[in-house]
């Protein structure tokens, strides 16, 4: 009767720990047939512990064990690591459509400002034309501009052409050549 080696012999050794109660019964029915030739009755077989004969089988287990392990928490950390990348990337998406809209309205509000004052500007004062009140406009613009540039400078140069025919002219090119370290 070698029942134990033969049933075990068809598993893996987790297989085997968890099949204890299927060992018990192969091993009461092997018993049970032996055993009725000499008039006893097995009742009942207990597997009370596995073990192995080896501890390099039982390190091998515990190693292999570990590495299933470490894996299925490595695959959880990736997946949480993904997640997070897709939340933030769905954030940021998010932020800049709402950053996009917002510059939107401003510019908006700032072209019915700008509409608005040269229509009631122009209205009150007779012989200006709405040309010549955004010219006023953008060289407000301008001396508040140059303002900042000397309150705020950390070095670097401005460029001024000469070639510039109006002040729209004079401001846009200075921004345009305006270099900022």
């Amino acid at each position: 009767l070698d029942i134990v080696r033969t049933s075990v012999s068809k598993q893996d050794m987790n297989d085997v720990y968890e099949s204890k109660d299927q060992l018990a019964m192969d091993i009461k029915d092997a018993l049970t047939d032996a055993m009725k030739v000499y008039g006893y009755e097995i009742l009942n077989t207990l597997v009370t512990n596995v073990e192995p004969n080896s501890n390099h089988v039982k390190q091998s287990m515990n190693e292999k064990t570990k590495a299933q392990y470490d894996l299925e928490a490595a695959q959880f950390s990736a997946q949480a690591d993904a997640e997070r990348v897709i939340v933030h990337g769905e954030a940021n998406k998010i932020a800049q459509k709402l950053l996009g809209e917002g510059v939107s309205r401003q510019r908006q509000a700032i072209v019915d400002g700008l509409s608005n004052s040269v229509a009631s500007f122009s209205d009150k004062v007779n012989d200006v034309s709405p040309r010549d009140v955004l010219e006023i406009v953008i060289m407000t613009q301008y001396f508040d501009m140059m303002k900042d540039i000397g309150e705020k400078r950390k070095g670097g140069n401005v460029v001024f052409t000469p070639a510039a025919t109006t002040q729209g002219d004079l401001l846009r090119n200075s921004m345009v050549q305006a270099n900022f370290k």
